[in-house]
């Protein structure tokens, strides 16, 4: 696993956390098992200015790609240190709430653009648009919630890496609930040179 110096600083508390690693197919076995459930598992594209007007920017991602998740792919340039993969989950059973799918949506979409000539008001169409689905979500809510769960971590988890600067008892604590759960435990982070611990 690769180790980021923004990353451990950011994504941790007083030198207390671990780097999770799992691979694409571990993500999709554990959502497939769930029919109303819809995922896609793609790369960030850090492509979006502080300056850029967003909400312009994301209407023209969905006039692009005619897919309502495009949008959620994109991020600030400022945050390309991540090199995150992001994993968008869907519950189709959404769709009999709000009349809403990624087809129907670009389906009315369109079929309203070729009524409008101009282009300032297609955006303001579409923006229109979008504010309304999102109060539906708002508004209503489904009976059941979904939750996955994980009965056997090692499934989903392919390794474990400790914070470079944790503790030795942190270490030992998290190598023994690796070693509980038949985890591979990569030891500890040498991002500032110190020896890997617990291998």
């Amino acid at each position: 696993m690769s180790d980021s110096d923004a990353l451990w600083r950011i994504y941790s508390y007083n030198q207390h956390a671990i780097q999770i690693k799992t691979t694409d197919v571990k993500i999709k076995n554990l959502l497939k098992t769930e029919s109303d459930i819809l995922y896609e598992i793609r790369k960030v594209k850090y492509d979006v200015e502080p300056e850029d007007n967003l909400m312009h920017e994301q209407v023209m991602q969905l006039k692009e790609t005619k897919t309502i998740y495009e949008p959620f792919f994109h991020k600030r340039k400022a945050f390309k240190h991540e090199a995150e993969v992001r994993v968008l989950v869907d519950d189709a059973r959404w769709y009999q709430v709000v009349g809403m799918s990624s087809m129907g949506a670009n389906w009315r979409i369109y079929k309203k653009m070729q009524e409008i000539p101009e282009d300032v008001d297609r955006l303001n169409e579409v923006e229109k648009r979008l504010t309304e689905y999102m109060g539906h979500w708002i508004e209503k809510e489904l009976p059941v919630n979904f939750c996955q769960s994980i009965t056997c971590l090692n499934k989903y988890i392919s390794g474990v890496k400790v914070h470079p600067m944790a503790e030795e008892w942190y270490v030992e604590l998290i190598k023994g609930l690796c070693e509980e759960h038949n985890i591979k435990f990569e030891g500890q982070s040498n991002l500032y040179g110190k020896t890997e611990k617990g291998m």
